[in-house]
């Protein structure tokens, strides 16, 4: 059974995963090497592959919704012992203070004495509704960006979007017409035609 180690804070705690959607399986696929020998070094550790007590599980609201909670029967099924309370939140989390024990998250961590472990990068995309892009047009370069509404979501950080093709790094600021401090919220105002 693969496992997928997560952003912890001090524990030796994973999500695993049995199955899901093709991109889940090319990325468990890339990494599961360097999981079978963590696997193997809890269990030495352990001496049992129940997971036992409570688990505070920190991730953002897609992920969570996508490949996570599709998961969680057959994995608490596996750990009847465990209880999981997780905590759908797309922004950044103090985990000491908010005693999470395990946080997934995408992007750089900022500043933290947190253990991390990279698991994998992943692009980002822009996105908009085929009713929008039919009303505003296709962006074909970063610069465009400036004649188009722009969805500010939870995992921007900075005015500044950069895009990397073919070697070379393209920075262009954006001004956001709409914030959401959500994930599947931003991804809804996409669909509804509210912008990239």
């Amino acid at each position: 059974m693969p496992a997928v180690p997560a952003l912890r804070n001090g524990k030796a705690d994973r999500i695993s995963a049995d199955h899901g959607t093709c991109r889940g399986a090319d990325f468990l696929s890339r990494v599961e090497p360097v999981l079978a020998e963590l696997e193997d070094a809890e269990q030495a550790v352990r001496g049992t592959g129940e997971l036992r007590g409570g688990l505070r599980v920190s991730l953002g609201s897609s992920l969570a919704v996508r490949e996570v909670i599709p998961r969680l029967p057959g994995f608490l099924q596996r750990h009847p012992a465990l209880q999981i309370d997780l905590l759908l939140v797309d922004h950044r989390q103090d985990l000491v203070t908010e005693g999470i024990d395990v946080a997934l998250r995408f992007g750089r961590l900022i500043d933290s004495t947190a253990t991390v472990r990279h698991i994998r990068a992943w692009p980002r995309v822009l996105a908009a509704s085929s009713d929008y892009l039919n009303n505003a047009g296709l962006p074909r370069t970063p610069a465009d960006l400036s004649a188009h509404a722009i969805i500010i979501g939870p995992v921007s950080t900075t005015a500044n979007w950069s895009f990397r093709k073919g070697g070379a790094t393209t920075s262009v600021r954006v001004d956001g017409r709409v914030r959401i401090a959500g994930n599947e919220g931003a991804i809804a105002a996409a669909v509804a035609g509210v912008g990239l």
